[in-house]
């Protein structure tokens, strides 16, 4: 297979993109701390369902320790609560908390800015086609 300049300039962008969120630049703007890009992933995959700490290690993409790390900090500053696992004793489920659900609904209203801001250049329909082409190249994507 050819690389073409398209492939390179893409790859380069969500390098781009990715490091931009590994270094915690949107949660320090909405309010965190460096350290706490992990966390905000975490508390995003907790969202809309309560997770067991091995379901939020594949949702967030770490292992098993580093989840059990996440879920501690969490939980540790009021965002997040375990509660037992009514299906199975054993286990315990983490919960987003007011104070989690806010948190989230800051760092997403920043991040929301941030494409706005980058979008201002772009007319309706440019932005509107950029939207329908990246929805159709994550749909595509390799999971």
């Amino acid at each position: 297979m050819t690389i073409s300049n398209e492939i390179i300039r893409i790859e380069a962008a969500l390098a781009q993109i990715r490091r931009g969120q590994q270094s915690g630049r949107l949660g320090r703007t909405a309010g965190a701390d460096a350290a706490t890009g992990a966390l905000f992933r975490a508390l995003d995959a907790l969202e809309f369902d309560p997770l067991s700490v091995t379901e939020l290690a594949l949702r967030v993409g770490v292992d098993q320790p580093r989840a059990s790390r996440l879920a501690a900090g969490a939980v540790s500053r009021g965002l997040a609560v375990r509660l037992p696992d009514a299906a199975d004793s054993r286990r315990s489920l983490l919960r987003l908390t007011p104070a989690g659900r806010e948190f989230i609904a800051r760092a997403h209203a920043t991040r929301r800015d941030a494409v706005s801001t980058a979008l201002a250049g772009f007319d309706a329909d440019e932005a509107s086609t950029f939207a329908s082409l990246l929805e159709r190249f994550l749909a595509a994507w390799p999971h």
